[in-house]
């Protein structure tokens, strides 16, 4: 959240871009983005930092899905260590037969 996106020109229609930059339409992570959002507008920039950065914290991790993306990997690497080992006999299953369904 270092970067400010702060318009040359401050016009009306510079308003209507701005929600390009948040996630307010795409639903996952609004109420979040709201939370922190509204905790900055209240603390400032350099204060909020520190009495926000949980909120910050959460709403990076909602859009980034980090967690998500390193829990995916660790399995993968599992399953790939477990077949070279010999613990597997093939690395994925077979999948189901599409004239059996």
């Amino acid at each position: 959240m270092d970067i400010d996106f702060v318009p040359l020109i401050r016009i009306p229609m510079t308003d209507l871009g701005a929600s390009i930059l948040s996630h307010q339409q795409f639903g996952n992570c609004a109420k979040i983005e709201l939370k922190a959002m509204s905790c900055l507008e209240a603390y400032g920039k350099y204060r909020g930092k520190e009495k926000c950065a949980q909120l910050i914290e959460d709403y990076q991790e909602c859009f980034t899905n980090g967690t998500q993306v390193k829990r995916a990997k660790a399995m993968r690497l599992e399953r790939l260590r477990q077949y070279w080992s010999g613990e597997r006999k093939k690395l994925f299953t077979d999948t189901v037969n599409s004239t059996s369904i």
